[in-house]
């Protein structure tokens, strides 16, 4: 998000099967551009499988973006 006042935004890892794999950020956030790393493990620290996830955000404001990324090893 570009604009607007501070939010609450939530990023998450979802497999195919929509399953949560890992949250990678869960916090207040200032509008601007940012970068996170996601070193493909799951919420244990477990290494997952290299194929086809899903980065989700959410904001309190009510946006809402997925996209599709390929892990391989």
């Amino acid at each position: 998000f570009v604009d607007g006042p501070q939010q609450q935004v939530n990023l998450s890892i979802y497999n195919l099967l929509g399953q949560h794999v890992q949250t990678l950020f869960r916090g207040q956030q200032g509008p601007g551009q940012y970068s996170i790393m996601w070193y493909g493990r799951d919420k244990s620290g477990v290494s997952v499988a290299s194929g086809i996830y899903f980065v989700h955000m959410t904001t309190s404001a009510g946006e809402v973006q997925t996209k599709k990324v390929m892990l391989l090893r």
